[in-house]
């Protein structure tokens, strides 16, 4: 099935939040792929993602982004996908 471009953003309180940053910066430490769910659907993000921050400002507005960059190679379908997400998820908790 091909992948639909999408474009999304979703607002968490700040428990929630801190409790996903948590969770991201312990999976980047231990250079291991981090599962999120976002809008209904499972991301893996890999260990060799690109991370940068940026920051807009507008007005009296301004906007802190943490940004994460990868690319999913085109050769992997679903079934080496889910192989490729065991490798790199072993030895992680369940609690999510």
């Amino acid at each position: 099935m091909p992948r639909r471009n999408r474009d999304l953003e979703k607002s968490y309180t700040a428990s929630q939040f801190a409790a996903k940053l948590r969770r991201f910066a312990d999976a980047v430490e231990r250079e291991r792929a981090f599962p999120i769910m976002v809008a209904g659907e499972r991301l893996y993000v890999p260990p060799g993602a690109v991370f940068n921050v940026e920051h807009e400002r507008s007005g009296r507005e301004e906007e802190l982004e943490f940004q994460v960059r990868w690319t999913v190679p085109a050769a992997v379908g679903p079934a080496k996908r889910k192989t490729a997400r065991r490798k790199g998820s072993r030895g992680k908790s369940s609690s999510r």
